[in-house]
């Protein structure tokens, strides 16, 4: 997967949004287990808020469902990382 062909841009300090175009649905889900493995092999955790959109969809729209599957994902990785006590509850 050619990930230079992507480009992600800052969004809140430690927030980045990356929008892919023209991708399919198992080329999304290609991207998404590349860029995975990659932070991975790099000891890099990250919350990933991720999200497809088969149809045209507005960008504020794909952002507020990314930012959802986002959040889930942080509550996800801190409740089953001892070493802290965020978003436990």
């Amino acid at each position: 997967m050619e990930l230079e062909r992507y480009r992600a841009k800052e969004r809140f300090g430690d927030e980045f949004l990356a929008i892919a175009e023209d991708v399919s649905a198992d080329g999304f889900d290609a991207l998404v287990e590349t860029v995975r493995a990659r932070l991975s092999d790099a000891s890099c955790p990250m919350a990933m808020g991720l999200h497809y959109a088969a149809e045209p969809c507005l960008v504020d729209e794909a952002v507020r469902w990314a930012d959802g599957a986002m959040y889930e994902d942080k509550r996800a990785y801190y409740s089953s990382h001892a070493a802290s006590a965020r978003y436990r509850g």
